[in-house]
């Protein structure tokens, strides 16, 4: 029940704007459009698949490289006619048709403390950045809009793992807890009860929020009209029975996927593959060697795509799992997947993924989303930080540089 001051600060709030169309659009869900690629894991659904994507059908030949003389990208986002090299120090920016250098944003101590990960995505109108003390919005042609502190940190540090657009803002999923800023850059709200201090990741679908954290996957209410006016983070709408360490949930038109991975604190020789419907209804759990860091929907939702790495004696495999059966369609039990984020991703009808081994693999696979054959590989001169694909180029990031492929 509202306390008295709570009432009070209603009432004047009420009285200055009225309560209509308060609500609010922390839950809006921007979708991205079609030959881009906005998120670490392309959309806000966290679904690391472009269905309307072209990549080559047979072995792609170079189309242009650019070289960074310090720090590979880590992470790789795309507009209509940009790509986004996400570095340690700052993001740049460089054409899509030919790499030449159009912008960065350097500067304004955008270099995170050593450890301590940087993230970024795209919204219609900006990019934001998110390192261990601030959040940033810069417009499309890279222009500074703002800077703003985390207040939950008190001048430390933060890590931040995952960074989705909303219909007016920005969510920050950061260490056990998710934090939300408009388009401004005021903060609006923390939702800290994540089940501990580990990873925390978001998935937007329609108005349903996804928290994948420490604890149990959470889907939280749309807040009401007190709670927008109070600042108050959202309430809890079900809770599932997932176990912590998870990868990004996966959300299609009627699953919700969820993978454990113990990415921050090594490998994982047995993890679970976790499939709910939207409402919360547990659907299978799928056992497995190897933890499952990289997740991917093939482009009729009618599958996910896993991968697993090596660890130890444990050799890493590429799976394909019917949503609906829960029956393996196949498995690549020859082929292992590296261990970073955009790791394995589906465009169209085939399944890109850099592959892993025991050293560092310079290699990426392309295989048959419904049969798992092999349709090519492409050797690369360094070890792939990064790959997606948009429209019909792929795109990789290196130590070296970015390397666009067709």
């Amino acid at each position: 029940m509202p306390s008295r001051r709570d009432v009070l600060r209603l009432a004047a709030v009420a009285a200055a704007s009225g309560l209509a169309g308060c609500t609010g659009s922390d839950f809006d869900a921007p979708e991205t459009p079609t030959g881009e690629w906005h998120t670490a894991r392309r959309d806000v659904r966290n679904t690391a698949c472009a269905p309307e994507a072209t990549p080559p059908e047979s072995k792609p030949g170079r189309r242009w490289s650019r070289a960074f003389q310090t720090g590979p990208p880590v992470e790789l986002l795309a507009s209509a006619d940009s790509l986004y090299a996400v570095r340690a120090n700052g993001t740049t920016v460089v054409s899509r048709d030919d790499g030449a250098w159009k912008w960065g944003t350097y500067g304004r101590d955008q270099t995170p403390a050593a450890g301590l990960p940087r993230a970024a995505a795209l919204a219609p109108d900006s990019l934001y950045t998110a390192d261990g003390r601030y959040a940033r919005a810069f417009d499309r042609d890279g222009t500074f809009r703002w800077q703003t502190a985390y207040p939950e940190n008190s001048g430390g540090e933060a890590r931040i793992y995952g960074v989705l657009p909303t219909g007016d803002g920005v969510l920050l999923g950061g260490h056990g807890r998710l934090s939300v800023f408009d388009s401004n850059g005021d903060y609006q709200w923390t939702f800290a009860d994540t089940g501990g201090s580990g990873a925390t990741y978001p998935a937007l679908a329609a108005d349903e929020l996804y928290v994948a954290g420490p604890g149990p996957l959470l889907s939280l209410s749309p807040r009401s009209s007190p709670e927008s006016l109070l600042g108050r983070p959202p309430s809890t709408e079900w809770v599932s029975d997932a176990p912590g360490g998870p990868t990004w949930p996966v959300v299609t038109d009627e699953y919700v996927v969820l993978g454990d991975t113990d990415r921050a604190g090594g490998g994982r020789t047995r993890g679970n593959l976790h499939v709910y419907r939207r409402d919360g209804t547990h659907v299978r759990s799928i056992s497995s060697d190897g933890g499952h860091s990289h997740l991917a929907v093939a482009s009729d939702q009618s599958a996910v795509l896993y991968g697993t790495g090596v660890f130890g004696d444990v050799e890493g495999t590429v799976t394909a799992l019917d949503l609906s059966s829960g029956e393996t369609r196949w498995t690549r039990e020859d082929l292992s997947v590296a261990e970073w984020g955009t790791s394995l991703v589906v465009a169209g009808d085939t399944c890109l993924f850099a592959e892993a081994t025991d050293g560092h693999s310079a290699r990426v696979h392309a295989l048959d989303v419904a049969t798992g054959e092999t349709r090519w590989v492409l050797a690369t001169e360094r070890t792939p930080e990064a790959l997606i694909v948009a429209g019909s180029q792929v795109y990789l990031a290196t130590a070296g540089g970015l390397v666009a492929y067709e």
